[in-house]
């Protein structure tokens, strides 16, 4: 069950669409994609469980965008 707090759900078929992108993209952006989104499903898991709260979530969020420059996300936001 998502916490109060939940920011984010991956939508249905996310991992589909990855998939398909591949195809599209080279395999450093696509790297950083998956490193982006397992990063992010972390947070949102110590967000549930309340190990961080919501506003610690941005911001952590924010830093790994700019270390992994996930395309996706930015369209997915």
């Amino acid at each position: 069950m998502a916490h109060a707090g939940t920011v984010f759900v991956h939508p249905e078929g996310f991992e589909d669409y990855v998939k398909r992108a591949e195809l599209a993209m080279p395999p450093e952006e696509l790297q950083g994609e998956l490193d982006y989104w397992r990063s992010r499903k972390i947070l949102q898991k110590m967000l549930d469980k309340g190990l961080i709260t919501s506003d610690e979530f941005h911001k952590i969020d924010v830093l790994n965008r700019r270390s992994f420059s996930p395309k996706l996300a930015q369209l997915m936001a």
